[in-house]
Formats: structure tokens, C-alpha cells, sequence
């Protein structure tokens, strides 16, 4: 069938219009990324390595684990981040009996030095409990500074209920809740209440692909609001947000983890 010469015209236009993915790794080396541990400062002594295209995250060195990130030079805002992750081996230090433990942090401003990372929202990446919304400060003191060394707030809002062990899961339809303050969170709907931080737990109706298999997390940041998907499904959504821009971190929390193809798309304001 042939179409009107219109109708060809304004496919070609919204072809033009649509967003490209952004590759944020250039699959060789760290350029364009920066890193800040505990335990190394500045100095990266192979913890955030590039292989076969990916990043690899060494959590420990046999003695020690190491605790920090891997951050983007750039600020974003208005995205969909997308990246493929693997736990890669054992847990290091005082984690080495925990569950597999990293994490996607958003918005990220100020410098680590005064904590343990940047003042952020974090998308979880966790044995049973990918999704999470952890609010991370980067002072012991306070919720941190941004990179102008002025006072952040960091807030979201969600609708969550309350189970029985007291923490909040996120539950669309449900009242909202505000949470305010460093290291305050919200579980994604599909966690289990007696979900343990044990290494190789997983629940029974987790998002993610398992053992040994490449799960994908998607972070659609668009203003204040934050959604998380999990291999496709919705996890977690906050609105309200404190913080609506900043660099991107992947966290080293003590697991050896890779990730991969991690991919932008500019959104519209």
C-alpha cells in the first residue's frame, strides 16, 4: 500500500526525533569514569577493571573489602539508564557470609570523602533485593553537600506498605509515604518479608535471572520521579525526589560483580 507522501515525511521525521542509546563505557578503558574507595582513595589498584567490554568490580583483595564506586565525570538528568549485571564470585571481608551486594546510584553530587559514596538515590543490586531505593549520604553528620559544598536534602516519596517486620515494600495503590534523611529505603514489591543477607539467597519470586546469568535494570529518571525495572518488570517507583541530578555510580560493596552494556537515553524534560 502506498502511503501519502505526508505520512512518509513525518515517519522520517519522528525516525530523526527518536533518542539514540548513549554508550556511558567505550568497552576499553575507564575514560570518562572516575573511582573512590575507603580503603584506596583515589587510587584504583585493579578493583575497576574493563574486560572483554564490561566492567569488572573487585570487591576484595583476599585480606580486605573494599567499599566505594566508579562514577561518571558527567551529570545527567532526564534519562533511562540501562545496564546488564553478574555477580562474578565470592563476597569479601566482613561480608563474606552476606548476600551479593552493589548498587546504581542516581544523582549522585558531592564528594565521597566524608562517608563512603557520593550523596545519592541508589537503585539497589542485591541477591533478593535488586530494586531497592536506599538514600545515601556522603557526611556521618548529615545527609552530605552537593558539589558546590552546600547542604543536600535527600527525600523520596513512595507507596509502600508496611509489613511485619516494620520495613516498608513498594505497593502500587497503597497510601504514600515520605522518607527523609540518609539510609532510609523502600524493598521492591517482589521481596520476600523473611528475605535474609545471606550469600546465594534468593526468593521465590525474584525479578532477577538467577546465578551465573546476566540480569538487565533499567532507571527511568524523568524529574522528580524515578522508576526501576527489573529484567522488564516494574520493581520500584519513587516520586518526589530530592535529588534530580548528578553523575551515575555503580558501587563496589564488599561482591566481585560485572556490568555491562550500560547504555543511556536522553528523555525530554
Amino acid at each position: 500500500m502506498k502511503r501519502p507522501l505526508y505520512m512518509v515525511a513525518l515517519l522520517v521525521l519522528f525516525a530523526g526525533c527518536r533518542a539514540k542509546p548513549i554508550a556511558l563505557l567505550n568497552g576499553r578503558d575507564l575514560s570518562g569514569w572516575c573511582t573512590w574507595t575507603k580503603e584506596t582513595k583515589g587510587e584504583n589498584p585493579g578493583i575497576f577493571v574493563v574486560e572483554d567490554g564490561a566492567i569488572r568490580i573487585n570487591g576484595g583483595d583476599g585480606k580486605r573489602a573494599f567499599y566505594g564506586g566508579i562514577y561518571t565525570n558527567e551529570s545527567f538528568e532526564n534519562y533511562r539508564l540501562s545496564v546488564e549485571y553478574q555477580f562474578a564470585g565470592p563476597t569479601h571481608g566482613d561480608r563474606v557470609k552476606a548476600a551479593r551486594d552493589s548498587g546504581l546510584l542516581l544523582h549522585c553530587n558531592g564528594s565521597p570523602q566524608g562517608a563512603t559514596w557520593e550523596g545519592s538515590i541508589e537503585a539497589n543490586v542485591m541477591e533478593g533485593d535488586t530494586g531497592r531505593f536506599w538514600l545515601v549520604g556522603n557526611r556521618k553528620g548529615s545527609d552530605g553537600v552537593d558539589d558546590g559544598g552546600r547542604p543536600i536534602k535527600l527525600a523520596i516519596t513512595v507507596e509502600a506498605e508496611k509489613r511485619a517486620n516494620g520495613e516498608l515494600y513498594y505497593k502500587p495503590g497503597v497510601a504514600v509515604v515520605r522518607l527523609e534523611g540518609k539510609d532510609k529505603f523502600c524493598n521492591p514489591n517482589y521481596k520476600e518479608t523473611a528475605a535474609t543477607d545471606t550469600v546465594g539467597y534468593r526468593g521465590a519470586n525474584d525479578f532477577d535471572s538467577g546465578p551465573g546469568k546476566w540480569t538487565k535494570v533499567e532507571c527511568v529518571c524523568r524529574g522528580d520521579v524515578i522508576e526501576v525495572y527489573v529484567n522488564g518488570k516494574l520493581a520500584n517507583k519513587a516520586t518526589g525526589c530530592s535529588l534530580t541530578k548528578g553523575r551515575i555510580g555503580l558501587q563496589v560493596e564488599a561482591a566481585d560483580v560485572w556490568y555491562r552494556k550500560i547504555r543511556m537515553v536522553k528523555l525530554g524534560g
